[in-house]
């Protein structure tokens, strides 16, 4: 045999030896793909129906009275509730949700433990006899002071109590139709501000985040955020920032308008501006920063057209005229458009008209009462969006308008003392939105 021969079918036999490896391979790698069981989370079992539930995910620090939005007592006693019924097994808990059912009062819980001890039911069932247990899966546990709601357990994970989660701190959800009585206080300043009757509210340790879900099934819909927070340069020391898009919404707006804007122009050369100037020129996609007297803000518009309206003096032309009786007089004639200076800065162009100062780069012009507000952004202006990054929990959010602020910034009156109450020194506010939800994150 040639070795020509020899070695060209040992290589056909190496290749088929090779194609039948790589299938045996493929075939083990899908059956083990197919032989790991996904995690189970307690909240997969939450019916449909639930129009409320408490979701502890820090099992070691379950309170969270930080902010005394409502009377943490409550939850704590089931929380205590749930300690005494398991007993020993306390210390294998990882998760706990107390929730309710449409139309049903009756409290029940689902419970995640690290470790399953066999003979546990039976133990629950013979010391405690009140309530229904269902053993759900390896390390999920339903307990109920209702039977149906025990020997009935869901078999369809209910998507909206997936999406947007957030695995730590606390988890609320509740439908402001069935509003536990805890809870009204804290519901009741949202029912006017939702679109849909359903909330989730995450409480953490500096955050609180209130949202709903929504899906955009047409791509085509869905807008996302506007270039103005994306380039968008902010001095490095301000009282507050105040923001807006497209999207926000008329009572934000409001809000805005008659509790802090106002109380701040009212004292400025400006402040013969009525509240629908403010709402045009400052409020729509629009940001505003404020250091004491000075402010500065940035929109997606060239300001320089209309900046003669802010503008406190013009230049005027004399005009000799006569009255009916030959009286010679003068006549000074507004030019209608005030003086427009050209200034250069490190290499930078900005105008001047009157004592109001502009500038434009990458998409975003802007206008402020203070030359050196200015020239700080021009020198060392940061990005709006890194800012806004610190307090997003790590998840994917565009923003619709936000606010950031110092407390005693604000006009007297309950906001300001409420969060004076709470020792809060700095309160960081944004709405957001993503491809499946739209909520409030507010962060220390």
């Amino acid at each position: 045999m040639k070795f020509i021969d020899f070695t060209s079918k040992n290589r056909k036999n190496t290749i088929e030896l090779l194609l039948i490896l790589a299938v045996v391979g493929i075939v083990f790698a899908i059956s083990l793909l197919w032989s790991v069981k996904p995690e189970v989370y307690a909240r997969d079992f939450l019916p449909e129906n639930t129009v409320f539930y408490y979701e502890f995910n820090d099992i070691d620090n379950l309170s969270q009275d930080k902010y005394g939005l409502f009377d943490y007592s409550v939850p704590m006693s089931h929380a205590e509730r749930i300690n005494e019924i398991l007993a020993e097994q306390i210390v294998e808990l990882e998760g706990l949700i107390w929730f309710k059912v449409e139309n049903v009062e009756e409290s029940s819980y689902l419970i995640k433990l690290s470790d399953y001890t066999d003979g546990l039911l039976e133990s629950l069932r013979a010391n405690h006899p009140d309530l229904y247990y269902n053993r759900l899966s390896k390390d999920i546990l339903l307990i109920s002071e209702l039977e149906s709601i025990a020997n009935n357990p869901t078999k369809v994970v209910v998507g909206r109590f997936n999406v947007n989660y957030i695995a730590k701190g606390i988890n609320i959800y509740v439908d402001l139709r069935h509003t536990p009585e805890f809870l009204q206080k804290l519901t009741d300043s949202l029912s006017t501000t939702v679109s849909d009757p359903r909330v989730f509210i995450n409480l953490s340790d500096n955050n609180i985040n209130i949202y709903q879900t929504q899906y955009f099934d047409d791509t085509n819909k869905f807008v996302e955020q506007s270039d103005l927070y994306t380039y968008a340069r902010q001095p490095k020391d301000f009282d507050f920032a105040i923001g807006t898009s497209q999207d926000s919404t008329l009572n934000f707006r409001k809000f805005i308008s008659q509790n802090i804007l106002l109380a701040i122009f009212d004292s400025l050369p400006y402040h013969n501006l009525s509240l629908d100037d403010l709402e045009t020129y400052f409020l729509e996609e629009s940001i505003v920063w404020q250091r004491e007297d000075a402010w500065l803000i940035a929109k997606k518009e060239d300001w320089q057209p209309i900046a003669n309206q802010f503008a406190k003096t013009f230049e005027v032309s004399e005009h000799k005229k006569l009255l009916p009786d030959g009286t010679l007089y003068i006549e000074y004639v507004e030019s209608g458009t005030p003086a427009v200076t050209q200034h250069q800065y490190h290499a930078q162009s900005y105008w001047q008209i009157d004592g109001l100062h502009g500038w434009q780069v990458d998409l975003v012009y802007y206008l402020s009462n203070d030359e050196d507000m200015i020239k700080e952004i021009i020198d060392q202006g940061t990005l709006l969006g890194d800012s806004l990054a610190d307090c997003s929990q790590g998840k994917e959010y565009y923003i619709n308008d936000f606010m950031i602020l110092d407390p005693n910034e604000l006009p007297e009156g309950d906001l300001r003392a409420y969060l004076n109450s709470k020792n809060i020194k700095q309160l960081n506010m944004f709405g957001y939105f993503n491809h499946v939800s739209t909520g409030i994150l507010i962060c220390e």
